[in-house]
């Protein structure tokens, strides 16, 4: 099987942002490495099979509410630090961000 990834062409902003992950009504802490205005790169030590939907809970800086996004995880990459094998990177896509997330990319980039 040959998987083909289609480059997301968004510039991407390199900041580490934390994060809660929803699921299921379990929450989980998150780390986010870069962002983009289609998606994120996300270290956790939870890890879920691609293309399920998740939500992001993140508080932007001066806001006292955090915004919420809707993202599918659309790659993994299990065990990304060999010494501390329990931290896990993915990729999520946004699914129709809303305004408050694209002004926050767009004040920081």
């Amino acid at each position: 099987v040959r998987v083909v990834m289609v480059e997301d062409r968004s510039k991407r902003i390199h900041k580490l942002k934390n994060v809660v992950i929803k699921d299921e009504g379990q929450m989980y802490p998150a780390t986010v490495s870069d962002f983009s205005e289609t998606g994120m790169s996300v270290r956790s030590e939870q890890v879920f099979p691609t293309y399920k939907t998740i939500e992001l809970q993140m508080k932007i800086d001066g806001e006292s509410d955090a915004i919420v996004l809707k993202g599918s995880i659309r790659w993994v990459n299990e065990h990304i630090k060999p010494d501390k094998a329990r931290f896990h990177e993915m990729g999520i896509g946004l699914i129709d961000p809303p305004k408050s997330y694209l002004d926050f990319i767009r004040k920081i980039d």
